[in-house]
Parts: structure tokens; C-alpha cells; sequence
């Protein structure tokens, strides 16, 4: 019998903007999703202000946690500087099996990143490789060949995973660019149905949306279980606040898909 699950990815845009009134809205729409699993980058954490937006979706859609912290810097928060990381982390109501963070290659100008890896058991037999992660920003010829270098990582422990795994993160990079070039070339699903949307939505209705998506979702099968990917979406791109604000400046992107016995 397959197994339909739902996956969310979605960069959270730190502390920016309204940050409590986002936090709500962000809640909102991802329990109006219901998804099963949801990885999420820029999750901004601050232990002065008391704030962990990991800490509140998972609550708010019962999930269990996983946190990568990273990328501690001293940001403006309500007026002050606080010391704050900008996590990685996947939610689910899965068992943790094993974990395998993987310390990606760094820039100079930006350091510190990773991807979240976890292999999650969803139910007796039915084991998954779940992958988050989030790429340099760092644009220009140096910021090709990090992203290049952090995909050629990726790519040779994906190989090889006899698990089906679930891929998820904001590359900042387009899927067939020559930046993921080594993660394009795995043998992942195609979507029966994918719906067109960037990822960019601007902080505000009115804002001009960039057509490229660059926060990805990608399934492959593994050694003993088919993994088919039904649609593939956007999310959470209704304007929330008294001004027409987004919950967030990235769309969230939903992927539907199924696994049953190879």
C-alpha cells in the first residue's frame, strides 16, 4: 500500500520585517497545508529576545524538531543588536534513525553552512533519507564554483543512499544551472503535475516577483522502496499584514509525493 506524504520547504527570512506578525501568519498557512514533513532555512533564533521560530511552528503544527544551528551573527532585532543564529531544521512526526550533518564548503565572505541530514523512520520497513540545506549567496564567478563545490558534496553521499531521499533547501540557484550540475544528474522523480512560481515574492503585495525558483524540493527512490513525486507547488502567497505583507519573502514550495514497495 503507498504512503502519501506532504514536504514543505520554506525559507523564513530570518528576523526581517514584522517578524512576530510573521511568525503568526507563517503558522497559520503551513497548518492550513497539514504537511508531514517541512524543512526550513533562515529560521532566525535569538536566546536574548526569547524568540525561536523553529521552536514555534513546531509547536503550533505538532511536529518533532531537528535543529542545525548556524550562522551565528550579531543581527538588528526591535531596534537592538542581539547575537542570533540562522538555523536549519526539518519537522516531521517521524522517529530519528541517524543523523549526518554535513559541514559544506565555505566562502570567505560566507561562511558556516551546512545541510541537515537525517534518516527518519515513518513506520515499520519505511526508512527515508531527508536532506536540508541552503547554499552561498555569494553571486559572480567565486559564488558558481561554491555552489558547484557544495552540490559536488551533496551529490556523492546522495549517490549512494539506499533510502529514498527527500532533497529540500533554498540552492540560490536555478535546478539545471551549472551551479547544481552534480545534483541534477541523480536519477530523481519528475512531478506528474508541477504548477509555475518563483521563489522571490518580495516583502509585500505590489512587489515585482522574480520568475526563478531557487528554493527546490527533489525525491529519488531507494534500494528497496519507489518514491513518485505527484505535484509539485507554491505556498503561502496571500498577503497578510495591514500593508499586503508576506508571511515571508520566499514562497513556501509544497511537493506531494508517494512511496511504496520497489
Amino acid at each position: 500500500m503507498p504512503q502519501s506524504w506532504r514536504i514543505v520547504t520554506y525559507n523564513t527570512w530570518k528576523c526581517e520585517g514584522l517578524y512576530r506578525d510573521r511568525l503568526e501568519w507563517m503558522a497559520h498557512g503551513l497548518s492550513a497545508l497539514a504537511p508531514d514533513i517541512v524543512c526550513l532555512q533562515e529560521a532566525f533564533e535569538c536566546l536574548e529576545a526569547n524568540v525561536d521560530t523553529v521552536a514555534t511552528l513546531a509547536k503550533r503544527l505538532g511536529l518533532r524538531v531537528h535543529v542545525l544551528r548556524s550562522r551565528e551573527k550579531i543581527r538588528s532585532f526591535q531596534g537592538k543588536d542581539h547575537r542570533s543564529w540562522s538555523n536549519l531544521a526539518i519537522l516531521s512526526n517521524a522517529t530519528l534513525k541517524e543523523r549526518r550533518d554535513v559541514k559544506l564548503v565555505s566562502h570567505s565572505l560566507d561562511p558556516d553552512r551546512w545541510a541537515l541530514r537525517l534518516n527518519l523512520d515513518f513506520d515499520p520497513g519505511v526508512s527515508v533519507s531527508v536532506v536540508n540545506t541552503h547554499f552561498t549567496h555569494i553571486r559572480g564567478t567565486s559564488g558558481i564554483l561554491g555552489r558547484r563545490a557544495q552540490a559536488r558534496q551533496l551529490a556523492d553521499r546522495l549517490r549512494v543512499e539506499t533510502d529514498p531521499t527527500i532533497f529540500c533547501g533554498d540552492l540560490n540557484a536555478v535546478w539545471g544551472s551549472e551551479d547544481l550540475e552534480a545534483l541534477v544528474e541523480l536519477d530523481w522523480a519528475e512531478p506528474v503535475e508541477e504548477d509555475p512560481g518563483g521563489t522571490f515574492i518580495g516583502e509585500r503585495a505590489g512587489s515585482i516577483p522574480d520568475p526563478r525558483r531557487i528554493d527546490h524540493i527533489q525525491v529519488k527512490s531507494g534500494k528497496h522502496l519507489k518514491t513518485r513525486r505527484e505535484r509539485r507547488f507554491p505556498a503561502l502567497l496571500s498577503p497578510c499584514g495591514p500593508h499586503g505583507e508576506y508571511p515571508s519573502d520566499h514562497a513556501a514550495l509544497v511537493a506531494d509525493i508517494s512511496v511504496e514497495a520497489a
